[in-house]
């Protein structure tokens, strides 16, 4: 029959089994599909056999216990023996059928149970209260039904239910030896935060309070979104009195003990380290392998063997000292200070810091780099050491407050701002340190000095959808949102998803289990994707954010600058411009730009040179005026020469779909020279950076500088004009060597490749040597490089390079200028069909130079008026394309306007970026396809194809050709294979679909 109750109770689950259901079935019913759902009221009807096979099922699946109870009617109250349970007997009471009997039953047990859920709400009335609101029509005639509860292994009767009427004469005792009954409210899970703010001493330590905090609210989005523990009530308990940052070993086995009943499931753990060992160790002590989760970063942590019950959503201090070795060296900072805190955890940083530093040739300088536990600023030696040595980058591993007393110790002992850049890793920065009011103006001062700019290293946090949501609404909830509330969030919700899982799965809810449970999920949470090694204690996907403390209206705030995420594909992203010292410029030290930069002078003494400036925009102007002069003296030929247009079908040769490919990379050149775009779309700057043959930093071993590129140019350009000079005066036909011959036969190819695609980056890095705007002092002599502060302009080195780029200059800049528009001439035995048009090469030439003289000269003072030049001269480029066809080919024409376009819809996406740079990647990504899609349109449509590459063409065999001058049957081409009739085939032929031009 269908089970039915009265109005206002449900039934969660029912189950008709068979009469011969084995003991596994039953188990998995009751784990796997009972459980889950947090049903509270169980109510057996089964056989005896079954019934005894029920109970050992409810045993193992560890659901005797207070949360239940279980109601047992029929055949079934013979075998129950639970203790706890009831039952519902009539001893008097013959039914006509079995259906009549349940029917009777289930009429009266509905009113038994609305009575257990009344008297739940009220306290010791069990033996006057009454049910008789809620009953239907009983069936007359039914006589009474007796109430027993099972109590200490008897039976018991407590009560009757007659008619409408349940009376209740003495209380039940429900599984557990609970005397109350189980209500219509979830089923309670238990954990534990450590939220402590004082010591037995008395220290005062907030952090732990933000911690709980965070680990409440993932509490609170738990139980109201229902996404996981949807059928439970997961409860927290703060355990406030057992230690905060100082751990006195029988005081806090004192407090815990007291506190054995309130630790739960699984317990979060402070955030100092010897707080979480110790407490690991006290419950060795008391026989508990309850789970431990924290965020806590000592390598010795991570192993799995010695803490089998700890888990954590950080990762070891190791892996944060070779990261920051790394990004250090990115930012081309070979020399360092190093301190750290004389404790397990600033050691193993120490120690990996200085091994990752060695492979990364970066050099520490000072010798004394342990800074005593509990340090007060007393012991100056460490401090003074780091001074003498001149060292500017400090990197600090260690504990607060005492980095706090190590900040202010180098303030008293004469540094300022800027002589000293701090690189804080593993901490936990709070921007209280710098509330005058709570600090102290003495103290508010010495830190704002030195503090203002720092960066610090460590997990990222409010990381993506997830991120983005919580800050919110800790924002609008507490006022604040400080990066613990986000590592605790994601820790109760590592644990809770543990528990989930068991449940999911039917499995006990035991300590053994839930560890194994948390190192077998996945999951997004506030700081990204977490999941936790299943060989280790640390979470396995790291995300590393490097944070900037800067002010911001008044109010100082960690600024997300730059995410290391290892498992991208470009790891590195940069999210904003990072402040340091100068506040006004909002850049990096410009001794920090280049690679293996280390400044003789301390930035303070460094400021803008307009001599060195006025020089520069001199030298920029005359590449400009050239450019001009060259146009004006071959203006004939320039502008009143045109190529005819392509009007008839012609084979595609290797020619031709280099210049395809020629027309992209002078795309991406394009936005390499425009405005910086990095923070808006990382993934084009290793594309932009090898187009422009710039490979400073390719690899982590590279050691290539500045000057190492502008020599690659210098050499590249010297080849050049080598080859032209070569081809020009025919050498290889007076003197019949092998070698003139093979670079005769190489300049065709390297001769168009250099001198039109190569122009922008060897302009570009040539004319960089002169960027000369920033001095010491007033004499040129004083001016140092702008990229290369280790590099005193108009002297030495320096010199020698200007006289090398100002020859090579005087020479390929001219000649390239006269053969951009001239070489398709000069290598007639080159075979292609579609050409560049003379007037655009010596317009593209001049606009080229004025971007690559406003990147150099314009872009370091100003970069908005930079980014305006850019945006106006590319558009009127990009509408000069169209009215003018600067290809033969208007298929070629149509896609080379096209690829201006989308360069310049990247630069308006890159505006947009400042406001929401997710809408802004959209609106790029659908901007692009769709020009692409109007292009594939349009030349379908308008547009037939001239070039056809003839289907079953080997392209070996055409490479062999172009790189060749045998005839095509040498090369081993079929021409049976290309046209019947080529000559007589044209674009208004193709229009039909007649092609039986082609085989």
């Amino acid at each position: 029959m269908d089970f039915q109750v009265n109005n206002e109770i449900d039934i969660a689950f029912q189950v008709i089994v068979p009469t011969l259901i084995s003991y596994d079935a039953i188990l998995l019913i009751l784990a796997k599909q009972i459980k889950p759902l947090g049903v509270r009221i169980i109510i057996i009807a089964a056989s005896e056999d079954t019934t005894v096979l029920v109970q050992k099922a409810i045993i193992e699946a560890d659901m005797n216990k207070a949360d239940y109870a279980f109601i047992f009617i029929n055949h079934s109250i013979w075998a129950a023996y639970l203790e706890g349970s009831i039952l519902i007997s009539d001893d008097d009471y013959v039914a006509s059928s079995e259906e009549d009997y349940l029917e009777y039953l289930i009429d009266n047990f509905s009113n038994f149970i609305r009575y257990l859920m009344e008297a739940s709400e009220i306290q010791g009335a069990y033996s006057a209260y009454t049910v008789n609101n809620y009953m239907k029509t009983v069936i007359e005639g039914y006589s009474k039904s007796y109430l027993y509860n099972i109590q200490n292994s008897q039976k018991v009767i407590c009560g009757y239910m007659n008619g409408n009427e349940v009376q209740v004469d003495s209380p039940f005792i429900f599984p557990g030896g609970s005397i109350a009954a189980p209500d219509n409210t979830k089923i309670t899970i238990s954990i534990s935060a450590y939220g402590g703010v004082s010591n037995p001493d008395g220290t005062y330590y907030t952090e732990n309070a933000l911690a709980l905090t965070g680990a409440m609210h993932a509490v609170y989005d738990i139980n109201s979104k229902s996404e996981i523990l949807s059928n439970f009530e997961l409860s927290i308990f703060n355990i406030s009195d057992c230690g905060a940052s100082i751990f006195e070993y029988k005081y806090c086995y004192d407090c815990l003990q007291s506190h054995l009943e309130n630790i739960g499931y699984f317990h979060l753990t402070g955030l100092q380290t010897i707080i979480t060992q110790g407490t690991i160790e006290i419950f060795r002590s008391l026989n508990l392998s309850t789970p431990v989760i924290g965020i806590q970063t000592t390598a010795s942590m991570s192993n799995q063997i010695y803490y089998p019950q700890y888990a954590r959503v950080s990762y070891p201090n190791t892996i944060s000292g070779s990261i920051i070795a790394i990004i250090l060296y990115s930012f081309g900072i070979r020399k360092v200070s190093l301190l750290c805190t004389n404790a397990t955890w600033g050691t193993d940083f120490k120690e990996q810091f200085e091994s990752q530093s060695k492979q990364y040739n970066i050099e520490i300088l000072n010798e004394k780099r342990l800074v005593p536990y509990g340090y007060n600023g007393t012991d100056k030696s460490f401090i003074q050491e780091i001074i003498d040595v001149k060292s500017r980058y400090l990197v600090m591993e260690v504990t607060a407050p005492d980095d706090l007393y190590v900040i202010e110790a180098f303030y008293d002992a004469g540094v300022r701002k800027g002589d000293l850049y701090l690189f804080l890793a593993d901490l936990v920065i709070d921007v209280g340190y710098l509330n005058e009011t709570e600090v102290g103006h003495k103290a508010f001062l010495k830190r704002k000095e030195l503090m203002d700019g720092l960066l610090y290293f460590g997990s990222l946090t409010y990381y993506g959808s997830v991120g983005e949501r919580l800050k919110t609404e800790l924002l609008s909830t507490y006022g604040m949102a400080p990066d613990i509330m986000c590592l605790y969030y994601d820790a109760a919700y590592l644990g809770a998803h543990g528990l989930d899982t068991l449940i999911s799965l039917g499995i006990n809810l035991n300590s053994t289990m839930i560890s194994k449970a948390i190192r077998n999920i996945k999951f997004t949470g506030c700081t990204g994707k977490i999941q936790i090694d299943k060989n280790a204690n640390d979470r396995s996907t790291v995300v590393f954010g490097i944070y900037n403390l800067v002010q911001i209206n008044s109010t100082w705030t960690m600024r997300l600058c730059g995410i290391y995420d290892p498992d991208a594909v470009n790891f590195y992203q940069t999210v904003h411009s990072m402040s340091w010292f100068d506040e006004n410029k909002g850049v990096l030290p410009s001794d920090i730009v280049g690679a293996d930069l280390e400044c003789p002078f301390k930035p303070s003494e460094s400021k803008p040179f307009l001599d060195g400036y006025l020089l520069l925009a001199g030298i920029g102007t005359l590449p400009l005026l050239l450019g001009a002069f060259l146009g004006i003296k071959y203006f004939n030929y320039i502008f009143t020469r045109e190529f005819p247009m392509l009007d008839s079908v012609q084979e595609e040769t290797l020619i031709d779909t280099w210049i395809y490919i020629a027309m992209i990379i002078e795309g991406v050149q394009y936005i390499a020279i425009g405005p910086d775009f990095n923070g808006f779309l990382l993934e084009l700057s290793n594309l932009t950076k090898f187009s422009m043959l710039d490979i400073r930093g390719s690899t982590k071993e590279s050691h290539w500088n500045i000057w190492d590129q502008i020599e690659l140019m210098d050499i590249i350009a010297v080849f050049w004009i080598i080859l032209l000079v070569q081809r020009l005066l025919h050498v290889e036909e007076k003197c019949k060597i092998l070698l003139l011959t093979a670079m005769d036969e190489l300049g065709k190819y390297c001769l168009p490749i250099i001198g039109d695609l190569l122009f922008i980056p060897i302009v570009n890095f040539l004319l960089m040597t002169f960027q000369c705007t920033h001095s010491i002092g007033d004499e040129f002599k004083d001016s140092y490089h702008d990229q290369d502060c280790s590099v005193f302009c108009w002297q030495g080195n320096h010199l020698e390079y200007v006289i090398v780029s100002s020859i090579i200059l005087l020479l390929y800049l001219p000649t390239s200028l006269y053969f951009r528009p001239m070489w398709q001439d000069e290598t007639e035995d080159l075979v292609f069909h579609f050409r560049e048009q003379p007037f655009h090469s010596v317009i593209k030439s001049f606009w080229q130079l004025l971007l690559i003289v406003l990147r150099i000269v314009l872009l370091p003072e100003s970069e908005l008026s930079y980014n305006i030049c850019c945006f106006v001269i590319i558009s009127l480029f990009v509408f000069g394309s169209f009215i003018k066809k600067p290809y033969n080919y208007h298929r070629a024409s149509m896609w080379y306007s096209i690829c201006l376009t989308n360069c310049l819809w990247l630069w308006i996406c890159n505006l947009f970026s400042q406001l929401n740079i997710i809408l802004a990647q959209c609106l790029l990504g659908g901007g692009w396809v769709f020009f692409v899609a109007v292009g594939i349109w349009f030349q379908k449509k308008y547009l037939p194809s001239l070039l056809v590459r003839p289907k079953g063409q080997d392209i070996r065999k055409l490479f062999r050709f172009e790189l060749s001058r045998r005839t095509p049957s040498q090369a081993g081409i079929d021409k049976s294979v290309k046209y019947k009739y080529v000559e007589g085939i044209h674009k208004e032929d193709l229009k039909s679909s007649d092609h039986s031009y082609l085989e």
